[in-house]
């Protein structure tokens, strides 16, 4: 027996290690914006204060209004709120503690396999199968797929408790299970299957009538299950929400046949994808192969298979219901061992010894891998998450947007709007492509566009706070400041508690010259979002302007030391501060401190090009522009601002075309216009004295 329990120990380890070695890549990743931006990033503040654990559970995972597409996960974002701590915004912490929920879930499947009564060579095999299978490795790169590893974590030391009660009686496994199932549902609300799973295990594998599984776990699980649903309907106010989604997932029982089809035959693996762009063929032929292999098969049991296709379908169909049309490879992580149970039933599997097995064995651990290797590079940035996405959902409007945004963030703009047309025509009434598309179409000082789609994204979803401060500053770049306020203030009307909507409207109001009605925003801002960067310069520049230069100055110190003080934005935004203020020679030491966090960073290239043009060194400001022209080769204002240099140095010819790229770039651009015609009329040796326009 000792021998025995450290062969097992071993194995364990050996489980564990083969999963970190594989996933070892992904702790260099970064966020997808699929998901995680919202989850993470735009909640930073809230996750990095550790005294909102309690509020965490008060609140829908997304922030979204109360209603049935609501999710109230709060172990969830509790999860997030310990990587918060560690961490902040950088993604090593959250991908590291993926990977140890896969491991801690790898280990106990090998448990549950063992505790089933699998001989212990079957079970290290399909254990090692699962925690190295590309089916299910998005739940471990794709940063919110952890829920599944964390609900499969729970789920799996539950039903371990439960069989230890039934198997011993004490009632300290019956406390453990009930505490177990209650941080399941708490984690996703798909848990609730585990109920029927062990009501279904205690009748068909134990052979016991259903009074046998015991009074204790039975009002535990009535306890537990209450409890959570008055608290989950007191936070979502959805109470139609699980009969909806009970009949919505038997309607949606074709979507088995992708997930099948992914576990024997993984060619197919994209990041997301609307089920009905999904392949079935490979379902039904790993269906077929299964099915035969089990025909031929003499020692089967059939309350296993019975019990494996059950564990299967209780804990996948949820989550797959005709009202989520989107195939997410993650959604399979623990039912994926409800097929190793049925895969375990057939005789040459489940006997698992001899030259065949270990052939078998060694291809499966060389082959999957690898694919699993080389899916993870989908998830390693935005723009190779959403290049994925859309390649794979030739119907999805969501894939179309999430690519164009992130080409649009590249610099790509060009690219990005063939993206956002595709998008829009698959699916016109798609608010968040109109929203997207405006305020990239703003940037590229195309204003009357959008206008238009701000306008839109208001029609299709007329109660979005983020919109309207969007179309605020539209209105603002035109300086319409007092419609840009207009547009602060619906959105603060939706969303008391949006931190750049304040922002936005002080800005606003010290571009009125009224810096002490701007100050007050500030404050606010900062007092909801204490790492709003941008409302530190600017209460400091308010300040600045009221003669309280020292206040000012604490406030741009703060922006740069106690936040992030290795943030090339937060420098070159500074700097840009100091510019404004006529202090030429400082900010440009700031933007070229940026620059030596962050030598890619564009914006701080161009910001230097100006300050070193003010102070005369042409030469210099020219190779800054050419820099962030290499960067980024759509930048309008970088194309301006060399024309203007080389107007400088004389060379009319050259700044013509850097004039035309600008406008080819930003057609609305006022400024690239206006030098444009004077370029052209000094060559044309008009009489009238001209002045380039910065």
């Amino acid at each position: 027996m000792p021998e025995e329990k450290n062969i097992t120990w071993k194995l364990t380890a050996f489980i564990a290690l083969a999963g970190c070695l594989l996933y070892a890549a992904s702790l260099r990743f970064g966020f997808s914006y699929m998901d995680d931006e919202i989850l993470i990033l735009d909640r930073l503040n809230f996750l990095s204060n550790a005294g909102n654990v309690l509020e965490a559970f008060r609140q829908d995972v997304f922030l979204q209004p109360r209603g049935t597409l609501a999710f109230y996960r709060p172990l969830l974002t509790l999860s997030f709120m310990l990587d918060a701590q560690l961490g902040g915004a950088a993604p090593f912490f959250y991908h590291l503690t993926n990977v140890l929920l896969h491991l801690a879930a790898s280990v106990l499947v090998f448990r549950v396999l063992l505790k089933l009564k699998y001989g212990t060579a079957p079970a290290f095999f399909f254990s090692l199968f699962f925690t190295l299978h590309p089916a299910i490795s998005q739940a471990v790169y794709w940063i919110p797929g952890r829920n599944d590893p964390m609900l499969a974590v729970f789920c799996l030391a539950a039903f371990l408790a439960a069989l230890n009660f039934w198997e011993t009686g004490k009632r300290r496994y019956a406390a453990w299970h009930l505490v177990f199932f209650a941080l399941a549902l708490f984690t996703k609300e798909t848990a609730v299957a585990l109920v029927p799973v062990c009501l279904l295990y205690r009748i068909w594998i134990d052979k016991k009538k259903l009074k046998a599984t015991g009074p204790l776990l039975a009002s535990g699980w009535a306890a537990v299950t209450v409890l959570y649903f008055v608290i989950r309907h007191s936070i979502l106010a959805d109470p139609q929400d699980v009969v909806i989604q009970v009949l919505g997932a038997a309607a949606n029982i074709l979507v088995v046949l992708p997930y099948l089809g992914n576990i024997l035959y993984p060619d197919h693996l994209p990041v997301l994808a609307m089920h009905r762009d999904m392949p079935l063929l490979h379902g039904l032929i790993a269906l077929a192969l299964v099915a035969c292999a089990l025909a031929l098969s003499k020692e089967k049991r059939w309350n296993r298979i019975a019990f494996g296709c059950a564990w299967f379908l209780l804990f996948l169909l949820p989550s797959n219901t005709i009202f989520r049309p989107y195939f997410m490879a993650h959604r399979m992580y623990l039912p994926f061992l409800g097929v190793l149970m049925v895969l375990l039933e057939i005789d040459w599997l489940k006997n698992f010894k001899g030259k065949g097995a270990a052939i078998l064995a060694a291809a499966a651990l060389a082959v999957f891998p690898a694919v699993t290797a080389l899916h993870g590079r989908n998830f390693k940035d935005r723009l190779s998450y959403w290049r994925n996405a859309a390649a794979n959902s030739a119907s999805s409007a969501t894939a179309r947007n999430g690519l164009a945004i992130a080409l649009a963030t590249a610099g790509r703009f060009n690219e990005a709007e063939a993206y956002f047309k595709e998008a829009l025509e698959l699916d016109p009434g798609y608010y968040k492509a109109h929203d997207a598309w405006a305020s990239f179409l703003t940037i590229q000082a195309r204003y009357k566009e959008a206008d238009e789609h701000y306008r839109q994204a208001l029609q299709f979803e007329p109660e979005h706070a983020k919109v309207y401060n969007g179309w605020g500053l539209l209105f603002a770049r035109q300086g319409r400041l007092a419609e840009a306020i207009e547009r602060y203030k619906q959105a603060l009307r939706i969303r008391p508690d949006l931190a750049e909507a304040h922002y936005n409207w002080g800005r606003a109001l010290a571009g009125q010259n009224k810096p002490e009605q701007a100050a007050e925003h500030f404050r606010e801002a900062l007092r909801l979002d204490p790492d709003l960067r941008d409302a530190h310069y600017e209460w400091g520049l308010a300040l600045a302007g009221q003669g309280r230069e020292e206040e000012a100055a604490a406030h741009f110190r703060e922006a740069v030391s106690r936040i992030q003080p290795d943030d090339d934005e937060a420098y070159n935004n500074w700097g840009a501060v100091l510019a404004r203020q006529g202090r030429t020679e400082e900010a440009a030491a700031l933007y070229q401190e940026a620059l030596r966090i962050n030598p890619a960073n564009a914006e701080a290239h161009q910001n230097l090009g100006l300050a070193l043009a003010d102070l005369g060194r042409f030469a210099q400001a020219g190779a800054e522009h050419r820099a962030a022209l290499r960067l980024r080769p759509g930048y309008a204002e970088a194309h301006n601002s060399l024309g203007i240099v080389l107007v400088k140095e004389g060379r009319l010819d050259e700044a013509l075309k850097h004039f035309r790229a600008a406008l080819k770039d930003a057609p609305g651009d006022a400024r690239a216009k206006e030098n444009l015609k004077i370029v052209q009329a000094l060559k044309n040796r008009l009489p009238r004295k001209m002045t380039v326009k910065v």
